[in-house]
């Protein structure tokens, strides 16, 4: 479970700024971690 800062969970990468910082839930531990710049999109076929 992804949560922003004001504990609202994110449900799209969309949601997220750079610079902005979550909060990670896992099955076993949590982590902070701050959002960096999107990466350029793949070209494809």
């Amino acid at each position: 479970v992804v949560q922003a800062a004001d504990g609202a969970v994110l449900r799209d990468a969309a949601e997220a700024a750079p610079g902005e910082d979550l909060r990670i839930r896992l099955a076993r531990g949590r982590l902070r971690v701050t959002v960096g710049p999107a990466p350029p999109p793949t070209l494809t076929g």
